[in-house]
């Protein structure tokens, strides 16, 4: 058995999807798993494989590029990365749009001098691809297996539409006026007595502008870095769920791990067709809108129909069923060059 040693940049989403959860199930099978922000050289040295999450910054990136050129190092680098950064400079609605340009030369040659990648997505692996010679491994996210069996049964009132997400996500609320489209629809809809919008952690400029003063929109401020606890208001609180995406470089490399999350809790989603979302013709459990007057439709439909409810939750629970962490698994062990 091995030791895999996760540099992480974060224990958000990130960090948790591609490092820590992972990291669970390589224990399970028997391996040393060591987890820190932190990187020592105690660390170092008990590594066989050695994962930098994101490593950017110029003291760290100075670290790694150490590390691969020592002719005694032992340890498989795997760098990972789950976001297209070097699409960020051009994207100005990002809070982080200003700060990735001066950390790519760093990305660049980390990039370099790792002995294997590992991406998200296969458009992810084509961006990176053109920074490195090592194998780059797609390693499709997915979800944790307990996650199928945390959904809340049907038919709790007032019904609600919901969103969650971070403040990085104001361009996909500001294009084509989605935000101001959803709003219409609880201001016209027959279902408006019936159907609150529930939003939770950092709030898109675009939507806090459109719901502001709308009594049928209520918002928790504070988010969760608990991940059960993230799940548990998901399916607590969202009957069908949003997923408005702007198609923009930076979210053509993204994951539907937002979908799957819902799919995985039974929750019915309506998305954006575009990018990540827009794969494949698979029942996903949700319906995907392609300008602005689908999603005043497709509320329309999935809030006004119970059975397309259903039949949307069971679809969605078969296609989350098939990307469960121990089934994407075997690809991290390919990845890190180990043997079950």
């Amino acid at each position: 058995m091995s030791t895999i040693v996760y540099w992480l940049a974060d224990r958000t989403a990130c960090g948790q999807y591609r490092c820590l959860l992972p990291g669970a199930e390589l224990t399970s099978l028997g391996h040393e798993v060591i987890a820190d922000e932190t990187m020592t050289m105690g660390f170092i040295d008990r590594a066989d494989v050695l994962v930098g999450q994101r490593v950017a910054k110029t003291g760290p990136s100075s670290l790694w590029q150490a590390l691969a050129r020592d002719k005694h190092r032992t340890a498989r680098m795997v760098y990972e990365l789950d976001d297209d950064v070097f699409a960020l400079a051009n994207e100005p609605s990002n809070p982080n749009h200003r700060v990735w340009p001066a950390l790519l030369d760093n990305v660049r040659a980390n990039l370099a001098c790792a002995d294997a990648v590992t991406v998200s997505t296969d458009v992810l692996a084509d961006v990176v691809s053109a920074h490195t010679s090592a194998p780059v491994h797609v390693v499709l996210n997915a979800v944790p297996e307990y996650l199928l069996d945390m959904a809340t049964p049907m038919g709790r009132k007032p019904h609600t539409v919901g969103w969650s997400g971070s403040a990085t996500h104001d361009g996909d609320w500001a294009h084509d006026q989605t935000a101001e489209k959803i709003l219409n629809w609880f201001d016209r809809s027959v279902f408006n007595d019936g159907w609150l919008l529930r939003t939770f952690g950092a709030l898109p400029a675009p939507l806090h502008e459109a719901f502001e003063q709308a009594k049928v929109w209520h918002h928790h401020a504070n988010g969760t870095p608990d991940l059960r606890r993230y799940y548990k208001r998901l399916s607590r609180w969202f009957d069908i769920g949003l997923a408005p995406l702007a198609p923009t470089a930076f979210n053509q490399s993204k994951s539907d791990l937002r979908l799957l999350e819902l799919s995985a809790l039974g929750i019915p989603w309506i998305a954006s067709n575009w990018g990540p979302y827009a794969v494949g013709e698979q029942a996903r459990g949700g319906l995907r809108v392609r300008g602005t007057a689908e999603w005043h439709e497709a509320l329309t439909a999935v809030a006004g129909d119970e059975d397309m409810r259903r039949t949307l939750r069971e679809q969605g629970r078969r296609w989350a069923a098939t990307r469960t962490i121990p089934l994407v698994l075997p690809d991290w062990v390919k990845a890190f060059g180990l043997t079950e």
